[in-house]
């Protein structure tokens, strides 16, 4: 497994390779960040989408501070909730409604609209209710950090999973998955919701399907929804 590679000074992530269909190998992003704590001296840890986290890992992130939040920020991002949450027994998990049906983790607190840590504003993509997506805005950095979203050149691992990427119009580009707009039941709604990100002042956007995409964020991010929404 992957080390934690710093994003900012305050944020890093891990990736590794899943498996959503036969045949396809995809990279999945995990990105934790670390928020002021109770304590003037202490830092709490929040584990956005967890990856499947090994004991190294585990101390990787331990050391940056207490793991206080583990976030599964959509419908789709709980494979690996329920291990997380064992692992880390004294922190709040926080899951959309309905990942009951998806999920055996336990879930303390519901996924909303707000500042639900400090310095980070969580905005719902509504429109899309087996989907239920969740992204953070980090103001500090500037940084949006989404989920299923948006894609940015995501990594295939063989040629079925380029084929995948072509076929839901992803492939070596930054982009709104077809997938992701065959989930939107209510067009209008999720086309508002997603352009109130607009006038954040975002200078990155962290995602858990590809690159890490700084230059031109901004605008690359409205080209891509005004393209599919």
């Amino acid at each position: 497994m992957s080390t934690l590679t710093p994003i900012t000074d305050s944020m890093w992530c891990a990736t590794q390779a899943i498996s959503p269909g036969p045949g396809v190998r995809m990279d999945t992003r995990m990105t934790v960040i670390a928020v002021p704590g109770r304590d003037a001296d202490e830092h709490e840890v929040i584990v956005h989408s967890a990856i499947d986290v090994d004991d190294e890992m585990a101390a990787e992130i331990e050391a940056l501070g207490r793991v206080a939040h583990v976030v599964s920020p959509n419908l789709f991002h709980h494979l690996f909730l329920e291990k997380a949450a064992n692992r880390w027994p004294d922190a709040t998990v926080w899951a959309p409604e309905g990942i009951e049906a998806k999920s055996a983790s336990r879930v303390d607190r519901r996924m909303t609209e707000g500042e639900l840590w400090p310095g980070i504003d969580v905005y719902a993509i509504l429109g899309m209710p087996k989907f239920r997506e969740f992204v953070l805005f980090h103001r500090a950095t500037n940084t949006l950090l989404v989920t299923d979203l948006v894609f940015n050149k995501p990594v295939g691992h063989n040629v079925t999973s380029r084929l995948f990427f072509r076929f839901f119009g992803t492939y070596g580009k930054f982009a709104v998955s077809r997938l992701f707009k065959t989930m939107v039941k209510d067009k209008a709604s999720c086309a508002a919701s997603c352009r109130k990100l607009f006038d954040l002042p975002m200078e990155r956007i962290v995602m858990a399907h590809g690159e890490v995409k700084e230059e031109g964020a901004a605008e690359a991010f409205r080209q891509a929804i005004e393209a599919r929404l």
